[in-house]
């Protein structure tokens, strides 16, 4: 989570809905499950989203077993959605708006006081520290102005796409490959990288305070429904 404080925290238990989209992550999923059981033991009440697309290993059959052996856990699978939608960061903002209207249909927004969004794949099957994490959640209840808490690995920072700090990446880095691109034509795809992308490149030390960001995800996000509910939220790939 990117935050080690010798002092500890209260934690108040939550409400959450926990959600994440899964393709060809069979082999991850345990490890990632077995993290998401370790968050639920620390809501008063949670609730699991899956939803998995046009998977060619095992991903589905080991989501139906987790839902089947667990309450609260609900899995959506859309056969050819690849095909349907054949763009990536569309297609997961598709899906994760999918997760959002499910919300709505399900309890909505009053029903739950977070919203966790995580990737499903080897980002997050590495076992997470219970007392960590908890310790992490604990102070970010005790920050009133802040929507979200999102997770850093170790090693350099990689979700560079999502982050937003005025210093670190003040806009779209894919967005400023890409005008450079325009301006450039000659430049190699190497090249742009190491113009665009290697200059902005950074690594958290895992004892340091938490880094205040617009906005970020690596892998995981955890957001305040208060923040959430006037808008609603939607993704846009």
């Amino acid at each position: 989570m990117g935050l080690e404080r010798q002092r500890q925290h209260m934690f108040k238990p939550v409400r959450a809905l926990i959600t994440g989209c899964a393709q060809n992550c069979a082999a991850d999923l345990p490890g990632v499950l077995r993290n998401i059981e370790v968050l639920r033991s620390l809501c008063s009440s949670s609730r699991v989203l899956v939803l998995e697309n046009d998977s060619s290993d095992q991903t589905a059959a080991v989501i139906r077993e987790y839902a089947n052996q667990h309450r609260g856990v609900h899995a959506l699978t859309f056969p050819g959605l690849n095909q349907r939608i054949p763009g990536k960061t569309v297609r997961l903002a598709h899906l994760r708006n999918t997760a959002l209207h499910w919300l709505e249909a399900n309890g909505g927004w009053a029903s739950i006081d977070w919203l966790v969004v995580l990737d499903l794949d080897a980002v997050n099957a590495a076992p997470w520290n219970p007392d960590q994490l908890q310790n992490a959640l604990s102070w970010w209840q005790e920050q009133p102005d802040a929507a979200g808490l999102f997770a850093n690995q170790l090693g350099p920072y990689y979700d560079l796409w999502a982050l937003r700090h005025p210093s670190l990446c003040s806009n779209d880095v894919w967005a400023a490959m890409l005008h450079l691109h325009a301006e450039q034509p000659e430049l190699s795809d190497g090249q742009l990288m190491a113009a665009v992308l290697e200059p902005r490149r950074f690594q958290l030390d895992p004892g340091a305070q938490p880094l205040e960001v617009d906005s970020a995800f690596g892998g995981l996000g955890i957001y305040s429904s208060r923040w959430l509910a006037p808008s609603g939220g939607r993704y846009c790939g």
